[in-house]
């Protein structure tokens, strides 16, 4: 069960993986091995040899701008994912929640002061915040969530 206080787990089930950092090149591999698949996967979908003979160029053409189609709408999908991902594991990178809100899988993480310039783990964070959050291991199913009343507060 997930509450809202500084030292109350989330759930009971660890993540199972040691959260580390990989930073921005193991991110782009991930996302250059989805561009490449997608465009060998478009491969695939082009005339065969024997229709391109009437019209080489314009089928050449043709399949080169299939092959960045798709090789686009791949990164369109795929970036999120990955930023995602890799946000998790820096996030989730700690024994226990952080004051700068990095805390392990299924627990809240907190920051505890307001974001400044010199932040850079939210980007366009706003200034006037206290951020809270947590990343959840939904691999076994649903996670309740419970936060204490906050009354006529919000």
């Amino acid at each position: 069960m997930l509450t809202h206080d500084d030292t109350t787990q989330i759930g009971t089930r660890p993540f199972g993986v040691t959260a580390a950092k990989r930073g921005k090149k193991q991110e782009m591999k991930i996302l250059a091995a989805l561009c490449v698949s997608a465009a060998l996967a478009a491969g695939g979908l082009v005339a065969p040899a024997h229709a391109q003979q009437s019209n080489a160029v314009d089928v050449q053409q043709a399949q080169e701008d299939l092959a960045f189609a798709v090789g686009v709408a791949a990164y369109c999908w795929a970036y999120p994912l990955v930023i995602t991902a890799a946000t998790a594991e820096v996030a989730t990178s700690t024994d226990k929640p952080l004051p700068n809100g990095h805390a392990p899988f299924n627990m809240f993480g907190h920051v505890g002061k307001l974001i400044t310039a010199a932040d850079r783990d939210v980007v366009a964070a706003n200034v006037d915040t206290v951020y809270s959050s947590a990343f959840l291991d939904l691999k076994q199913g649903a996670a309740l969530v419970s936060v204490p009343d906050t009354g006529d507060r919000y």
